[in-house]
């Protein structure tokens, strides 16, 4: 759901970046530091949606939070059957 959200959100930032270029081209008498700067940040939503389609959901940060949340489960389980024991 969160990956889908991304998606449809950095496609619409791509599209917006496109309506403004055609809105108010970039003048060429413009900074090398500013043309820099658009490039990079026209650029990330690009290599964002690349990286959201090349993960598979087995992340790091997904596996590590799998095995806490198993760890918890775990943990109250074993609470609750020292509970009922006593």
């Amino acid at each position: 759901m969160i990956r889908t959200i991304a998606l449809v959100m950095n496609i619409a930032l791509i599209g917006w970046i496109i309506f403004m270029m055609i809105i108010e081209p970039p003048k060429p008498e413009t900074e090398t530091s500013e043309w820099v700067m658009m490039i990079f940040l026209s650029s990330l939503p690009v290599i964002n949606i690349l990286a959201l389609c090349s993960t598979k959901g087995d992340s790091w940060l997904g596996l590590y939070l799998k095995r806490k949340k198993a760890e918890e489960r775990k943990r109250i389980e074993e609470l609750e059957g020292s509970a009922k024991n006593e």
